[in-house]
């Protein structure tokens, strides 16, 4: 736990990730988000617009993790905006998510694996 505070808080674009820790951090971050959620419901907290917020910011908060799983894929951070085309970001989802990321070091670092 405290190395994904620590990778969250430090806002770290460089280097790479490779798939478990990725997957590790987004299911961990689901986990709270989703309990955040929950406990905003039970609080009556305007409910949906407050969970919105602290998923959103999360979200930004994660941002680092995404671009630095697509450094261990040696591609640059901006092909992130890739998600955001409907039918393309699914499959962008699926070699994000799944593929292996290249071996040996990259342009963005040292193999994550190694």
């Amino acid at each position: 736990m405290d190395e994904y505070i620590h990778d969250l808080l430090s806002f770290n674009f460089k280097g790479r990730m490779n798939r478990a820790k990725y997957w590790k951090y987004v299911l961990f971050g689901f986990i709270i988000s989703l309990a955040l959620s929950i406990v905003i419901g039970k609080l009556g907290l305007e409910g949906t617009k407050f969970a919105g917020l602290v998923n959103f910011v999360f979200g930004l908060l994660c941002l680092p993790f995404a671009v630095r799983r697509l450094h261990d894929l040696n591609k640059n951070g901006w092909f992130y905006l890739l998600f955001l085309i409907p039918v393309v970001g699914f499959f962008f989802f699926i070699y994000f998510g799944f593929f292996k990321g290249t071996d040996g070091p990259n342009q963005y670092g040292p193999d994550p694996l190694a």
